[in-house]
């Protein structure tokens, strides 16, 4: 693992084409690093999480290269590596396991980013009909501490259907269910760096079944 940080640390300094080629061989072992570690987290994965089908390291791991058409930043290059592992991998609109991995800031998580409205009205059917399952996986081993929830585009007021003076309102103003912890750097170095992830996946499944359980609804 250590190459994927030695890579990475360069290509921040060096996020150019030119550079990019003449050290191919590099990211191709990095790159294959990664792969060896994702597919464990698979493996892992899916013997604690049976929803987790179809997903392959190729399916999962998300390309190098930015999509510059639109962007006032014109690097060619990402200068980090991730992975969301998900029933089918990486476009799966169902909930997963990200991994983050950046010499400037590392990060793990789960849940679904960006739900279309369907699943978006089911998850918050789901806390304000439940909001008892909600707290107790937000209160368990301190989840709710050790884990950050993604607030980005969160309302300012209540969704409609849903009184102000619901007792969980506040969750319900979420747009992505999405929660995070940081890692530091020297894990990925560590022999038990899979372990690690593994055991911070473990407790975000309870936060991932609860939002798969909402989603299931929409078919009943």
């Amino acid at each position: 693992m250590r190459q994927i940080i030695d890579f990475l640390s360069e290509l921040k300094t060096h996020n150019e084409r030119d550079w990019f080629n003449a050290n191919k061989e590099k990211f191709l072992i990095a790159k294959t690093s990664f792969e060896e570690f994702v597919l464990d987290l698979i493996s892992e994965l899916q013997l604690m999480d049976p929803t987790i089908t179809g997903a392959t390291p190729k399916n999962t791991i998300y390309r190098i290269y930015r999509d510059v058409r639109f962007s006032a930043d014109k690097s060619p290059y990402k200068t980090h590596f991730g992975a969301y592992i998900a029933r089918g991998g990486r476009k799966s609109p169902l909930p997963g396991y990200y991994i983050h991995i950046d010499p400037d800031e590392s990060f793990l998580g789960g849940g679904i980013f960006q739900p279309g409205p369907e699943q978006l009205k089911a998850i918050r059917k789901e806390i304000f009909d439940f909001p008892e399952d909600i707290d107790s996986i937000m209160g368990h081993d301190d989840f709710g501490k050790s884990f950050v929830l993604f607030d980005r585009d969160k309302l300012k007021r209540p969704p409609q259907g849903f009184s102000a003076d619901f007792s969980h309102i506040d969750f319900l103003k979420y747009k992505h269910f999405v929660v995070s912890q940081t890692f530091p750097i020297d894990w990925v170095n560590k022999s038990d760096f899979s372990l690690k992830v593994i055991n911070q996946f473990h407790r975000i499944l309870p936060f991932n079944l609860f939002l798969k359980r909402a989603i299931d609804s929409i078919d009943d």
